[in-house]
């Protein structure tokens, strides 16, 4: 059965459904709405909705079909009249059955079910931004040296135990399958130093003009405010066919979800940034090798951590490799975030599209992009906005990038007075040595002129001499 395209709007008193469904046959339709759920069907469609909110029971609401745009008109009653029902854009939300109660362990959490229930988790959250590493229990690190897992919310491992070649240029970390978190950390950073330019980064430092245009540019959501931000049809399509799951997260699997969502809205906006906003062929490859998650499948442990993290990876493989830029690129990240999960979603759709597009990185999307636009829409708005301004207060300065760039600046601004000044040195020598030039240049005419006045007189007098010889005479 296919799941139709559709959106809903409300009334003060209705929710009103139109549903896409040109090729369906009328004469099997059959319509249900029963307290926050409804049901339509109309093969080759099947449609199942849960609501936030109650709606009045009926065994066949009204309806209305379309026959030239193909499309149904279905009227549902609220049980409580002007009651909001929140998130009707976010489609997700709504394809997923509401949370039941589950016997699982405390230190697990079914992240699901809608916002509102996870306000609940709040509390966790300060926990969650401590800037130090939480260290793990007896049995997770037994359990990571067993068998290393990655993706979103470490819930995947073993993909690439017989497509290992195949992923080796979007995937830097050398053996997922046989590599823990921990050590994941210690060869990226390994990497990261090798890798690292000094005579790249001093150009860019020294020549910043280059970057002109890239630090002014204004990115659009500079010009948003926080509930505001509306989703496309396009977007609402693209999360409708990404449907909804419920993932069993354990609170540092949760912490790690939160983190990592920060390197990877970094990546864009680096991208969106220097493209100034317009996409190019290099876009999914710059996203994907600046985010730690999406290159080394990194399980973050700190706030500060993931900022460096970001930072490093920024001045180590992007095109442009400046501090500034950095520092600008964080704050697009934090006003992303800022503005709410619509924003983020947004973002990460965009990623989501670049990456079907750019063999072999759809392994991306199925690793961590569609979960986490999955899961954003029912992540809490306020545990979000909490996190941001956690974000919004780490500092880190350039000793935290282990790249002694504050030396090689000063070395580099020694090096350039010591080249302004030998420049001077050589325009007052060239100076001294034109004016020498021009005083030995006048002396030799001078004298020159007056070697030929005297040939001149001696001709004269001798001229003279034979107009008055006796031969002339």
């Amino acid at each position: 059965m296919l799941t139709p395209s559709f959106n809903i709007s409300q009334t003060n008193e209705h929710l009103i459904i139109n549903i896409q469904a040109p090729y369906t046959q009328l004469k099997n339709v059959e319509i249900n709405a029963l307290e926050s759920e409804f049901w339509f069907y109309s093969s080759p469609y099947f449609l199942r909705l849960h609501f936030p909110c109650e709606i009045i029971s009926e065994d066949e609401p009204p309806a209305s079909f379309n026959a030239d745009k193909g499309e149904f008109e279905i009227r549902l009653c609220k049980k409580v009249t002007g009651q909001h029902f929140p998130d009707l854009d976010l489609l997700g939300t709504l394809l997923a059955p509401k949370k039941q109660d589950k016997n699982i362990k405390p230190s697990i959490e079914v992240v699901s079910g809608s916002p509102e229930e996870e306000e609940d988790d709040d509390e966790d959250v300060d926990e969650w931004l401590i800037d130090q590493e939480l260290p793990p229990t007896q049995a997770e690190t037994e359990l990571l040296f067993n068998a290393p897992k990655y993706g979103f919310g470490n819930l995947t491992h073993g993909v690439f135990r017989q497509v290992k070649s195949e992923f080796q240029e979007i995937i830097d970390l050398p053996e997922p399958d046989t590599t823990p978190a921990a050590q994941r950390e210690e060869l990226r950073k390994e990497e990261e130093d090798r890798k690292f330019c000094s005579d790249h980064y001093l150009a860019d430092y020294m020549e910043s003009d280059v970057l002109e245009e890239y630090l002014a540019y204004s990115p659009p959501w500079l010009s948003k405010a926080c509930g505001t931000v509306k989703l496309t049809d396009v977007e609402k399509e693209s999360l409708k066919k990404l449907g909804n799951k419920e993932f069993l997260l354990s609170k540092e699997d949760k912490m790690s979800v939160w983190l990592s969502l920060v390197d990877i809205v970094f990546a864009y906006a680096y991208n969106h940034r220097t493209t100034l906003g317009e996409n190019t062929v290099e876009s999914a490859w710059t996203i994907n090798k600046l985010s730690a998650t999406l290159s080394w499948f990194a399980n973050h442990s700190s706030i500060h951590g993931v900022v460096v993290s970001c930072f490093r990876r920024l001045l180590t493989y992007s095109l442009y490799r400046h501090w500034d830029l950095a520092q600008l690129v964080l704050k697009d990240t934090i006003s992303i975030l800022k503005l709410g999960r619509r924003q983020v979603l947004k973002c990460l759709l965009e990623v989501h599209s670049l990456f079907n597009h750019s063999e072999p990185r759809y392994l991306l999307n199925q690793l961590y992009i569609s979960d986490y636009c999955i899961w954003l829409q029912r992540a809490s708005e306020r545990k979000l906005a909490k996190f941001t301004e956690a974000l919004e207060q780490v500092n880190v300065c350039k000793g935290d990038m282990g790249f002694d760039l504050e030396e090689l600046e000063q070395a580099a601004l020694l090096v350039q007075e010591e080249e302004e000044s030998l420049a001077k040195r050589m325009g007052h020598l060239k100076l001294e040595n034109n004016s020498r030039r021009s005083s030995s240049s006048g002396s030799s005419s001078y004298e020159t002129d007056s070697s030929d006045s005297e040939d001149s007189s001696s001709s004269s007098s001798l001229d003279s001499d034979d107009d008055s010889s006796p031969e002339n005479s």
